[in-house]
């Protein structure tokens, strides 16, 4: 942050800067960001090739929750979690209003990067064009799955 700002104003010394930090709150915002930082990342592969699709810190909830179970047309069942980011999926086909089970959102389907397998949909609000992703979470596995201890 502070680099991009002395490029853009190389007669500012870098001292100019570092009393910010120093305010209490924006020293703990800080180290807040700096922990989160330092851990890893737990992303969530595509079960039948392992490629990254997202990560635990991008579940999102709509409508309430994260996780919905939810019937197609056709009478296929899905439960899947809600992300606000999945670099591991594109979208495939048009974006369809019909059947979507959001109010307001269109959808198209979601597939693997690697693999091409179907993995959910990305949602995307009609009005705004702000989205999401429903990624099945059968369809999912953990990188660092937490370790039980007994």
């Amino acid at each position: 942050m502070y680099s991009s700002y002395l490029l853009l104003s190389p007669n500012i010394l870098i001292t100019s800067a570092l009393p910010v930090i120093a305010e209490p709150e924006v020293k703990s915002q800080v180290d807040e960001l700096v922990e989160l930082l330092e851990q890893p990342a737990s992303a969530l592969l595509c079960k039948h090739c392992l490629n990254t699709i997202t990560y635990e810190h991008e579940r999102i909830e709509i409508s309430g929750q994260h996780i919905h179970l939810k019937m197609n047309p056709a009478g296929f069942a899905f439960e899947f979690g809600c992300f606000c980011a999945a670099p591991g999926c594109n979208q495939y086909g048009q974006y369809h209003s019909e059947a979507s089970w959001f109010a307001g959102c269109s959808w198209a389907i979601s597939l693997c990067t690697c693999c091409q397998q179907h993995l959910g949909w990305h949602f995307r609000q009609n009005d705004d064009n702000s989205s999401f992703y429903g990624i099945v979470l059968d369809k999912l596995v953990m990188s660092n799955p937490p370790e039980v201890s007994g």
